[in-house]
């Protein structure tokens, strides 16, 4: 009995691993790419590919993390087999040439596999409503971007690399203008009220309505190739979505709040994100991987580590307030996305490109202390032991 009940409790901590493991990736992911950029050899020499670093953070990182927030209702077995996918998909990217193409392959469609078949297929079957089951079918193309992306590795569609990848960064910015924006909607909501005012509509179904058919439409233009001026029009028009969004949650008036007003600085980098990738499509002045870096660092940095972090401290502490050490990650995040945002000057590129590693490197090691020493007092209390804090 004393056995089960120890399992229960540790499988309330499910999001453990995945949270940590997103924020090794992203502590290995960035340095090793500005590493490799630089022309600085290292044991990473010869063992990442060109597009080691995107696949590594797009299906690594961000699918550890989706992994750690939606799988809530698994046994610890369906855990740690899905913990072993994740693992295995990253082993089998660093392998490199020294484990045949078709079994890393494999390795790799595993864990999208899985994830979207036990956090997918509940949305799908709980979903009355189309709206209700995109986060579904979002984990679904995940895998349908990951299978691209591999078919490209060997050779089977030409330019296949690339296309898994840029699906994958369209992917990220729905799920993060979906999820994120319930998120931050809830959570605004919330801080207005406990300041003695109501913000009707506050969920603002027709904008994340409007939002979601520009993102779709942009994605399947995207993935067509066919018209990148139409894709670029769509984003900027997701943009101004994203954008009003902010307006209307009347942001300002919760500027004091940091563990709210960094769910706004996601979001809104969201809205930048989109602005340079529109930019980028319609005048062809940068490309459009360099443009994304304000969603893929600014918006998937900030608003995962917020809402991990929140994850983190609501289920170990019961307490909403964000630790010191997750604000000031936040804050190392903000500051990464400046710098790499920064580098698009090419003047600036190479000190900036140096800075943004160093920040977002120190925010990773930052959260993954903290979740640690949060496990830890966790454990402590339900032994009976309480820690200095």
């Amino acid at each position: 009995m004393a056995a089960v009940t120890g399992i229960r409790r540790l499988e309330k901590m499910g999001f453990a691993p995945f949270f940590l493991a997103a924020t090794l990736t992203g502590m290995a992911g960035v340095p090793v790419w500005v590493a490799t950029y630089l022309g600085i050899e290292g044991p990473w020499s010869g063992m990442t590919a060109p597009h080691w670093h995107g696949h590594e953070m797009i299906f690594g990182y961000a699918l550890a993390v989706l992994g750690g927030y939606l799988l809530t209702k698994v046994t610890w077995r369906t855990l740690l087999a899905l913990f072993a996918a994740w693992a295995a998909g990253r082993a089998a990217g660093l392998a490199g040439e020294a484990l045949p193409p078709g079994i890393s392959a494999l390795a790799a469609v595993a864990y999208p596999a899985v994830l979207a078949f036990y956090a997918g297929a509940p949305f799908l079957r709980a979903a009355k409503q189309l709206r209700s089951a995109v986060p579904g079918l979002l984990l679904a193309a995940f895998l349908i971007a990951e299978l691209i992306f591999q078919a490209g590795v060997l050779g089977l569609v030409p330019g296949g690399t690339w296309i898994g990848l840029g699906l994958g960064v369209d992917l990220i910015v729905l799920m993060l203008f979906l999820m994120g924006g319930r998120v931050t909607a809830a959570a605004t909501s919330g801080a207005i009220q406990a300041r003695g005012r109501y913000l009707p509509g506050i969920a603002q179904a027709r904008l994340e309505t409007a939002g979601l058919l520009a993102l779709l439409a942009m994605t399947l233009v995207d993935l067509s190739g066919l018209a990148p001026q139409l894709a670029g029009l769509l984003a900027l028009g997701a943009s101004v979505v994203v954008a009003t969004r902010l307006v209307r949650w009347q942001v300002w008036t919760v500027v004091d709040a940091l563990d709210i007003s960094s769910l706004h600085a996601g979001y809104g980098f969201i809205a930048v994100g989109l602005a340079l990738k529109a930019l980028a499509q319609i005048t062809g002045a940068l490309g459009v991987f360099e443009a994304m870096h304000g969603v893929s660092v600014g918006a998937l940095g900030v608003l995962s580590l917020t809402i991990m972090g929140r994850v983190v401290t609501q289920r170990t502490t019961g307490l909403r307030a964000l630790p010191g050490a997750v604000r000031l990650a936040i804050g190392l995040v903000i500051l990464a996305t400046l710098a790499r945002l920064l580098a698009l000057d090419g003047a600036l590129r190479q000190d900036m490109l140096v800075a943004a590693s160093i920040a977002w490197t120190m925010a990773m090691a930052i959260f993954a202390g903290n979740v640690l020493w949060s496990l830890r007092c966790w454990w402590a209390r339900e032994k009976g032991v309480v820690l200095a804090q």
